[in-house]
């Protein structure tokens, strides 16, 4: 036997019920829109003291403006120029069996891969059971993409 869940319902308040759904969700979006500056930079922070706490020397200086990325591409992650050096960064998820987890890739300034570095230590371990094949498929992505970056007036 089938329900009819709006049976009883007035007009009226289903208008007032949708409004309120539409309202939340454009508030939500423009939250999303205008925070988008700030979690980027939150990402830079929390990136660079996962970089520093592994070890590494290079860390993330600037996020790389929208004007210099191509209209229209399928974001691989967001780029970021790397301090003291011409090289950039991509902060980035690699997927594995269903999980994802994330991975800085350092770029040199002629357009390739120097090398995938893991977040954190879990991360690792699952980067070193990776086939190649993954592997070298992110890392083609990744040098198509700064391509085009670099492409782009």
């Amino acid at each position: 036997m089938k329900a009819d869940l709006f049976k009883d319902t007035n007009p009226k308040e289903l208008g007032v019920f949708t409004a309120w759904i539409v309202g939340l969700l454009l508030i939500g979006g423009f939250l999303w829109f205008f925070t988008q500056p700030i979690r980027i930079r939150l990402l830079q922070g929390n990136v660079n003291i996962l970089l520093a706490a592994t070890g590494h020397t290079q860390y993330l200086e600037d996020p790389v403006p929208r004007s210099k990325l191509p209209k229209r591409r399928i974001p691989l992650g967001t780029w970021y120029t790397v301090r003291n050096s011409n090289n950039r960064a991509l902060v980035f998820a690699m997927m594995s069996e269903g999980i994802r987890f994330p991975c800085v890739a350092m770029v040199s300034d002629e357009g390739k891969v120097n090398e995938i570095i893991p977040l954190n230590t879990r991360v690792e371990q699952t980067v070193k059971r990776l086939p190649q094949g993954i592997i070298t498929t992110y890392i083609r992505r990744i040098e198509m993409d700064l391509q085009h970056v670099q492409e782009e007036p």
